[in-house]
């Protein structure tokens, strides 16, 4: 089965969420496909997590700074088991909840390896122009003449 869509997005991190919620609220069909769980770098691998990671040893360094200063850290410690538990929290259900939302909004996710994406191509879909390059995918319009 072949589908057609407007505008067809690589990745699913904040800029690619951005762009196809952008497109979709006027009127365009889009899909997004990333290879790896939906929600990009920010939200499974990066800035929220490392948050949450650089925050407890945060903790820890403070308490210890503060010694003499009326804390006593002498049994400050990270149980980064736990730790990485609470982190998996708001990370693990992320892709799915991800997923969930772009569908309410009318927008088709995919799973599929860059493999199955040509490298040096530009399509015109619906005029706009796909490039896809070794390391970065433009996506610009093009005036109608």
């Amino acid at each position: 089965m072949t589908e057609t869509f407007d505008l067809v997005v690589i990745g699913s991190g904040a800029a690619a969420q951005s762009v196809a919620s952008r497109c979709r609220t006027t009127g365009w069909t889009v899909a997004m496909v990333d290879k790896r769980p939906f929600g990009g770098t920010c939200a499974l691998r990066g800035c929220d997590p490392k948050k949450v990671l650089v925050g407890a040893a945060a903790a820890i360094d403070a308490a210890r700074l503060l010694s003499g200063k009326g804390v006593r850290p002498d049994n400050v410690a990270i149980d980064w088991t736990e730790l990485i538990r609470f982190k998996r929290t708001f990370t693990d259900p992320h892709p799915e909840n991800l997923k969930a939302q772009l569908a309410r909004a009318g927008i088709v996710t995919a799973q599929s390896s860059n493999k199955a994406i040509a490298v040096n191509l530009t399509v015109e879909v619906n005029l706009v122009f796909i490039q896809i390059l070794p390391h970065m995918v433009m996506i610009w319009p093009v005036a109608k003449l």
